[in-house]
């Protein structure tokens, strides 16, 4: 099912040219609709429901990215909710956000996001939609409470750990939750710190990432 709707009017506040070009949202379509707003003009809204995204969705995306928007200067907002992604979809969705379009901007929702390429996640920015209490949200605010020597210790322990790239991943995408919690539009210093943690999240689906290492980098920096 694909339908266009009309761009919220909060996004209207929100926005800027800092938003984020690609999004994976954790929650369901109408929540997210309702945190980004309801009826306001100007902008492009287009909303896609599929039980699997492949190819041809992914050219459609792509053709509909590529036009002018409706109105002139109007943002175009794409949500796509889909059960699954081919291979193929999804490396024709990591081009496409390696060179977005001007002023567009993508809301990805999936149940099987750990399904999804890692070089995709890697460009993904993670939202999480009324997950205040998400085990990786509490998890992010515990280490933000900790001194820096005590953030040191739990991740010398951590790291030795069986999942130990299980708990540094809960704790960097519960970091990147903790930056755009607030604010779909952050600062100049939140969007440098949300950067360089998509990078650190990247390393993690690496053939033998250091979970030490990483983790501390995002103690030192946060």
């Amino acid at each position: 099912m694909v339908c266009w709707l009309s761009i919220p009017s909060q996004l209207r506040v929100r926005y800027n040219d800092s938003m984020h070009h690609a999004y994976l949202v954790n929650g369901a379509v109408e929540p997210l609709v309702k945190y980004l707003g309801e009826d306001a003009s100007g902008y492009d809204f287009w909303r896609g429901e599929f039980a699997t995204f492949g190819i041809d969705e992914s050219r459609d995306i792509k053709e509909r990215a590529g036009r002018k928007a409706a109105h002139a200067g109007a943002k175009k907002i794409f949500i796509i909710s889909a059960h699954s992604f081919t291979i193929e979809a999804q490396n024709a969705l990591l081009k496409l956000f390696e060179d977005p379009a001007p002023d567009t901007h993508f809301f990805i929702l999936t149940k099987s996001a750990e399904y999804l390429l890692p070089t995709l996640r890697s460009r993904l920015a993670v939202l999480e939609i009324g997950g205040e209490n998400s085990e990786r949200g509490n998890e992010a605010e515990n280490f933000l409470k900790k001194n820096i020597s005590e953030r040191m210790a739990f991740i010398a322990k951590a790291a030795k750990e069986e999942n130990a790239k299980q708990i540094a991943l809960e704790i960097i995408e519960g970091l990147t939750m903790h930056i755009r919690s607030k604010n779909i539009a952050p600062s100049s210093n939140d969007r440098d710190a949300h950067e360089r943690l998509l990078r650190y999240r990247g390393y993690l689906f690496g053939r033998s990432p250091s979970v030490k290492m990483i983790l501390e980098s995002a103690a030192l920096m946060i």
